[in-house]
């Protein structure tokens, strides 16, 4: 019996008039081992490419996305006791903290620039909170030291949210 390979020219209808007649057998030609391997290296591209978009989509605050805070630190300088005001000016080199939802501890520090700007970029929607350091106006609190915290919340994709003033005590 001889064995002849199917060729791209032949027909679904003949293929199966031809297996019927029994006067001949027909096979399919074989996958050659390179075609197998690029159609699983093409498989696993695309797993990996799906795996990649479904983690991105389940990123909610942090960094990586558009979005941006943005701020002013003002130093209020007074006398120890804070009876007496003395100056108030940019405040320079000043970290400001940023953090993520309801995370412990913060999870991005910048400091100012020389104007006492600052800016958190890559943000995505969400929750979060910016604080700064400084001193205790009050004198209640025993290290002499309080956060100033806002809390903000980007609800846009490309939001821009500005901060405003941050006033601190030296």
């Amino acid at each position: 019996m001889r064995i002849r390979f199917l060729e791209k020219c032949c027909s679904h209808a003949e293929f199966i008039t031809a297996c019927r007649t029994g006067s001949e057998a027909w096979r399919l030609p074989a996958p050659s081992f390179d075609k197998l391997r690029m159609t699983s290296t093409r498989i696993s591209t695309l797993l990996l490419f799906l795996l990649a978009v479904t983690l991105s989509s389940c990123k909610k605050e942090g960094v990586g996305g558009d979005a941006s805070i943005r701020g002013y630190v003002q130093v209020r300088q007074y006398n120890s006791t804070f009876t007496q005001f003395i100056a108030e000016y940019p405040g320079r080199d000043v970290y400001v903290y940023l953090v993520f939802d309801n995370n412990i501890g913060y999870d991005k520090r910048i400091k100012t620039d020389y104007n006492g700007n600052f800016e958190f970029r890559y943000l995505y929607k969400g929750d979060y909170k910016v604080y700064v350091y400084s001193r205790d106006s009050t004198l209640q609190d025993l290290s002499g030291i309080v956060p100033v915290v806002k809390e903000v919340a980007i609800t846009e994709r490309k939001e821009i949210f500005d901060l405003d003033t941050l006033p601190i005590f030296q």
